[in-house]
């Protein structure tokens, strides 16, 4: 080309396009038979060799009926509603609906009651199970569904048509006729009266793994054929293995110079005879003890677990892989149980499955060819379309996918896999479970945990749970005195010597850390010791034993008994646990929480605070009342072996006859109560920060930080300092001390009733041994015994206030009472008068 042509070239105009809308490409070159009159087959190898009825005999593995079973229902049966586009509904001045569209009213009302409606020629069935049918093409690749039209007639929608019902058709007669591009044309029957052609705007079509122009799809079960053709040939080989070797064959050892011929035939026959299995006779080298022997080789145990373990770790789980289903989720081929947040990730991935089954039915399905056709033969075509919704998978929700997974578990309908329980934690947002430690040696001794065990102070699985070992079969006992225990006192001494500490171990702690080592162990730095209590003395002793275990006082004659300082271990370790899986419960909530507002964004508006749901109220009532039920019982326990102890007889153990219904009801009324109180009180302080953010503008950022500070009271917050402190979770520790000292004095006063012990009892003391913050109602009531038929026992039983650690005492009939030691009436309204809000 010369330098001229070369300039012409680049101001000539270039050729016009193609025109946009034109298809030029052809979908699939390959399967375009329709010029040889062929018709245009089913590309799946699996159908071309053996027909959908395939997929028919692979839904009778019980495997692989539950995993499509189970993502069939987790699909459908969250619930469901028919929204309106944006602006179409009528608001008032504030924003709020005051009427819904009418082409969504209808459509509502169409796939609610006209299709569950019963008539003359139809099933009465709801959407949910008619979706359910639709999702057959997960098992054959594509679903035909033919719409029925009715008229309807009388009632608000009077002279409308809507459709009655949708009624899915064996698939294995059906073929799809598409042109070059992959458009679907026309739907052909193989019927009794010859092929029929129907408009495919008859009918829902469902297809799976649509791609190419493919109306046919793929089967879900195409990717598990492999792993269930193995299944079902080993289960074969396993039957032919059992009916050779079900019976174990015999074999009979002999020496052959110990019997003659004759012998061996009659012994020969006697094992012919014996059973209708293998049998065979081995000569053996004589000079043996015996000249005979038989022995069964038992094969078929051994296959049999060869069987059972390929089952369960090769087939079912390839099996649940192929199909995306819990058990492994199909992200790593490793089988052993993985960690939390990899379980996490797991069901995250499980629901996106789910959640695009839910996308293509509500999308593809529903909206296109369900809402769109009967809003345009009612109200003619619209430029916007009500649209089809699911309801979000809720806790609740995913609840019930893993009961019904364990049923099926149960049931052994499926296998259940390693990865199970790490899939089901996080489902329900359960802690992560703890790995055993291995170690099962005795407790490595520290000094600081020494020290207690010298003491006495702890028993040594105790001591093993602080340092996080398990326990010991023989571990609940005071451990023998140690080589480094200090030398036992002289007759007439109590503890040990005045001015000396264990040897080679510290005090006890102080303030949440040792002291140093020339300090006294049983006395805290700074502490004066009572005037009057010499060394030596049982004063002094007490005294020791106040200083050592926090007691507000001395223990009385009645108290004596009672061993506070295993009640006060008891209780800690109980609102400890509950306080944490408390803050965990709501540590979860202000995540989801701050994510769905982070999503939200600028879009967040009135209707999103007015439906706001808080998921978790149930797991946390669950929570509290364990915790409550525990002490609740420890309660019991303690009261049951007091009054034995101290009436110096011997009862009767409570039978099951005696069962406190009404308490056990009060604990579950109660947890629900305070759950309920709790998330209320946090969702009305949500809302008062959502709607300040819609009334001042605030940012996204500004209204998470504000979010975070209504949960700081509950679960405190280690990155925000007030008065140099991190704030604590104060809100919740003083819930779990209130409640638990009230159901630990709930189960106290149960056992002090029950009919077996109720005739030793005269009375209960009121303690506040332990109430380190006593108030003036503790201080009041403090050492007044309060008679068993008093009416105003159960108005006074503790908690009297918040973080209240008073508890009532037995007081038997064995025992001599000052009548002056009995709470008046007086008293008791006095003690009612000065009990904190809420607790009178």
């Amino acid at each position: 080309m010369g330098l001229l042509d070369t300039v012409k070239s680049v101001f000539q105009r270039a050729p016009a396009p193609a025109s946009p809308s034109a298809e030029i490409s052809q979908a699939n070159p390959s399967r375009l038979f329709d010029k040889m009159g062929l018709g245009q087959f089913n590309p799946s190898d699996l159908v071309s060799r053996r027909g959908l009825t395939i997929f028919d005999e692979m839904s009778k593995d019980p495997q692989i009926r539950a995993a499509i079973k189970l993502r069939m229902l987790a699909a459908v049966n969250t619930g469901w509603t028919v929204q309106s586009p944006e602006g179409m509904d009528s608001t008032d001045g504030d924003g709020n609906v005051t009427e819904i569209w009418e082409p969504t009213r209808f459509v509502d009302w169409m796939m609610r009651t006209f299709i569950a409606q019963p008539m003359k020629h139809k099933r009465p069935q709801t959407l949910e199970r008619i979706l359910q049918q639709i999702m057959t093409y997960k098992v054959y690749g594509f679903s035909y569904s033919e719409k029925i039209w009715h008229a309807i007639e009388g009632g608000e929608w009077d002279g409308k048509v809507g459709i009655s019902d949708i009624k899915t058709r064996a698939p294995y007669d059906f073929e799809s006729r598409t042109d070059e591009h992959g458009n679907l044309l026309a739907i052909t029957q193989d019927t009794t009266e010859g092929e029929k052609a129907y408009d495919p705007a008859k009918f829902v079509i469902g297809v799976n793994e649509f791609a190419f122009g493919n109306w046919y799809g793929k089967s879900e079960f195409e990717f598990v054929y492999r792993e269930w053709w193995s299944k079902q040939n080993a289960f074969k080989w396993f039957l032919m293995g059992l009916e050779r070797l079900g019976i174990p064959p015999l074999f009979l050892f002999f020496n052959p110079q110990a019997f003659p011929k004759k012998h061996r035939d009659k012994m020969q026959q006697i094992l012919d005879r014996l059973q209708a299995a293998t049998s065979a006779m081995v000569p053996t080298a004589g000079g043996g003890e015996q000249d005979a022997r038989i022995q069964a080789l038992e094969l078929g145990e051994q296959m049999g677990k060869t069987f059972v373990a390929a089952m369960n770790e090769i087939f079912d789980p390839a099996i649940a892989r192929g199909l995306l289903l819990p058990g492994l989720l199909g992200v790593t081929a490793d089988q052993s149980t993985g960690s939390l947040a990899r379980s996490r990730v797991q069901f995250d991935i499980f629901l996106q499955i789910v959640n695009d089954d839910r996308t293509q039915l509500a999308v593809e399905i529903i909206d296109n060819q369900i809402i769109r056709p009967a809003v345009d033969i009612n109200f003619g075509p619209q430029d916007a379309y009500p649209f089809f919704q699911f309801n979000p998978i809720t806790d609740e929700r995913t609840a019930e996918i893993l009961r019904l997974w364990k049923e099926l578990v149960e049931a052994g309908v499926v296998a259940p896999q390693k990865t199970d329980e790490a899939w089901a934690r996080n489902a329900l947002e359960a802690p992560e479970k703890e790995v055993e430690k291995s170690d099962e040696s005795p407790i490595k001794v520290n000094e600081l945990f020494q020290y207690h065990l010298d003491y006495e102070i702890l028993t040594i699985n105790e001591a093993r749970a602080m340092m996080g070992l398990n326990p010991l079969p023989d571990g609940d006992r005071i451990p023998q005195p140690s080589s480094n225990r200090a030398p036992e006192a002289a007759e007439g001494d109590e503890g040990p010597p005045e001015d000396e500490g264990p040897p080679d171990g510290p005090p006890p702690p102080q303030d949440g850390g040792p002291d140093e080592p020339d300090e006294q162990p049983d006395e805290p730095e700074g502490e004066v010791e009572p005037e009057g209590a010499v060394p030596g003395t049982e004063a002094a002793a007490a005294d020791a034993t106040i200083s050592r275990f926090g007691l507000s006082r001395q223990p009385n004659a009645f108290e004596q008994a009672t061993n506070f300082q295993q009640i006060q271990r008891t209780l800690n370790a109980q609102e400890e646990a509950g306080v944490g899986f408390m803050s965990d419960n709501l540590e979860s909530l202000q995540e989801r929480l701050v994510r769905s507002v982070e999503r939200q964004g600028e879009k967040l508006d009135n209707i999103y605070i007015r439906e706001l749901n808080l998921p978790g109220e149930r797991e946390f009532a669950s929570v509290f009342r364990n915790m409550t039920r525990n002490v609740y019982d420890e309660g019991v326990e303690t009261m049951t072996r007091e009054i034995k102890a101290l009436a110096g007889e011997k009862f009767q153990e409570t039978g099951p006859n005696y069962v406190p219904k009404e308490a056990l009801a009060f604990l579950n009324t109660n947890a629900l109560e305070k759950a309920s109180s709790i998330y209320d009180e946090i969702k009305s302080d949500i809302k008062r920060v959502l709607q300040q953010k819609l009334a001042q503008g605030l940012s996204v950022r500004e209204t998470v930080r504000r979010l975070r500070e209504v949960f700081d009271p509950f679960i405190g917050n280690d990155q925000v300092l007030r008065g140099g402190d991190p704030i604590p979770d104060y809100r919740l520790a003083a819930l779990a001390r209130t409640e638990s000292t009230n159901a630990f004095n709930q189960g106290r006063l149960v056992a002090g009733r029950d009919p077996d012990l109720e005739p030793f009892v005269q009375g209960f003391l009121y303690s506040a041994i332990l109430d380190s913050r006593t108030t003036p109602v503790c201080t009041h009531l403090d050492g007044k015994i309060i008679r068993k038929d008093d009416p105003s026992l159960d108005r006074l039983r503790p908690s009297r206030h918040v973080n209240c650690r008073s508890i009532l005492v037995t007081v038997t009939v064995a025992q001599t009472v000052d009548e002056s030691d009995f709470l008046t009436a007086s008293q008791a309204g006095r003690g009612i008068e000065l009990s904190g809000k809420g607790f009178k």
